[in-house]
């Protein structure tokens, strides 16, 4: 399940997952945080993944990550509450130089 949280004062979408980012839940959760991005200003939007209940992520939800990391502007999408072995999974594929991965 996906949950979403805006804050418009900081103009910061949370957005939390429980369950394994894999090929088969990525794009649906692509469609849902799309829509949920859509009108607002991405201009100053920074966007925060929460993966403290997320065990396993694909190389399809990697590609989501890459997606809304090159629409903001540097540093302002982050990766946080990450397990170890996704947090090196995200180095070994080089994108803890793209994006903020904690």
């Amino acid at each position: 399940m996906l949950k979403f949280y805006y804050n418009k004062h900081e103009n910061r979408l949370l957005c939390t997952f429980d369950e394994r980012m894999d090929s088969m839940s990525s794009p649906n959760a692509e469609k849902e945080i799309s829509k949920k991005i859509d009108g607002l200003s991405i201009e100053n939007l920074s966007i925060v993944f929460d993966l403290e209940k997320v065990d396993f992520v694909s190389s399809a939800f990697m590609r989501i990550c890459i997606k809304f990391a090159k629409k903001l502007k540097k540093d302002n999408f982050k990766i946080v509450n990450t397990k170890l072995m996704i947090k090196k999974t995200y180095k070994i594929a080089g994108l803890d130089k793209l994006m903020n991965i904690e």
